[in-house]
């Protein structure tokens, strides 16, 4: 019976909270602020999906700028070895000649051709590569 008037007594004090508070409160100013606030969530969702737009589009622009540089990069190894290839074929040739006609001197001088070319690598050694690189330090070819 006490358990029973405990929350009998606890019902009424909850309702003359309740009361209280209410009559305190305006509904409208409560819906007025809940309207505010979910049009405030609302504007603040279009800002961050418009941010995650331009996040997006300024990778994508990264993307592009750097598969062009690859491209010409790699066209650029291309070509620069498709020269050396022609004058290591003619070096070669040289060599090989001179010596089927005993030139020693023309011999030298296509030896001295190679060495040079291989000397002349345009490419530094994977080491000062991967130094520059992580350095963020341009390379010199």
């Amino acid at each position: 019976m006490a358990k029973d008037l405990e929350n009998v007594a606890f019902k009424q004090l909850a309702i003359q909270g309740t009361k209280q508070v209410l009559n305190k409160v305006n509904p409208l100013d409560a819906l007025n602020v809940i309207a505010g606030h979910v049009s405030e969530w609302q504007k603040v969702k279009e800002q961050e999906k418009t941010k995650r737009h331009a996040i997006s589009a300024q990778r994508d622009i990264l993307v592009q700028k750097i598969q062009a540089d690859r491209d010409l990069f790699l066209e650029a190894l291309r070509e620069n070895y498709k020269e050396r290839a022609v004058v290591y074929s003619k070096s070669f040739d040289m060599l090989d000649k001179a010596i089927e006609s005993g030139q020693i001197e023309i011999a030298q001088l296509a030896m001295t051709g190679i060495l040079e070319q291989i000397k002349n690598n345009p490419l530094p050694s994977f080491g000062e590569f991967k130094q520059s690189f992580l350095s963020n330090q341009p390379l010199d070819f």
